[in-house]
Formats: C-alpha cells, sequence, structure tokens
C-alpha cells in the first residue's frame, strides 16, 4: 500500500512537469494544505479519483482545471495514506525540486547507441 501511494505521488510529480497535470497544480495543491496535513487524505482521494475517470467536459474540484482519464489502474484505487506534519513537508518538498530531474537533454540518444 506504502509504495502504491508513494508511486501514484510520484506520478503526480511528473504528469505536472509533462503536463498531463496542470503546470504546478500538483505542488501547489501540497503547498495549500495546513501545515499539520489536516485534509491531506481526503483532497488526494478526490484527485486519485478525477485521475481514474477523467473530468469529461467538467473541470476538477480539487486542481480546477479540466482532467484527462489516466487509465492502465494506477488510480483505480483511491487509498490514500494519513501524514503527519512532517511526512507532508518531506512529500511538499520533492514536488518542488522534481522539475529538472524529468528533463531530457536534446543531445541524449538512450535507445540509439552510436
Amino acid at each position: 500500500m506504502v509504495a502504491q501511494f508513494l508511486t501514484r505521488c510520484l506520478f503526480c510529480m511528473f504528469a505536472e512537469d509533462i503536463e498531463l497535470l496542470p503546470k504546478g497544480g500538483f505542488t501547489e495543491l501540497l503547498e495549500a494544505l495546513p501545515p499539520s496535513g489536516e485534509g491531506f487524505a481526503e483532497i488526494m482521494r478526490q484527485l486519485f479519483r478525477e485521475m481514474n475517470t477523467g473530468t469529461g467536459r467538467g473541470i476538477s474540484l480539487v486542481l480546477r482545471k479540466r482532467l484527462l482519464h489516466f487509465n492502465g489502474g494506477l488510480f483505480a484505487s483511491d487509498t490514500v495514506l494519513p501524514l503527519n506534519a512532517l511526512q507532508l513537508g518531506l512529500l511538499e518538498n520533492a514536488a518542488r525540486q522534481h522539475g529538472p530531474a524529468w528533463s531530457w537533454p536534446s543531445s541524449a540518444r538512450c535507445w540509439n547507441a552510436p
């Protein structure tokens, strides 16, 4: 359960970087929560539900933008781990730091060795 939850959070960080989620949406969501973590589980549960189904022509109640349907089953369960203040702070810090790690240099040729 812990690994699945962390994978979902990591995917959300990745998805905002490549703009499958609104740019900065996940990070800003975490930063807007009270430092105590109060409300975290409910907000994340709703976000995971919306990512599982997409919002169609409507908008996300959480991110206030239209969301795609993320198939593949990662968000099929809306199970969320409750986080305390320290854990939420660590997740926020990770979300703020991740950006450049997803960028591939234009010269990268991992799949085509010279």
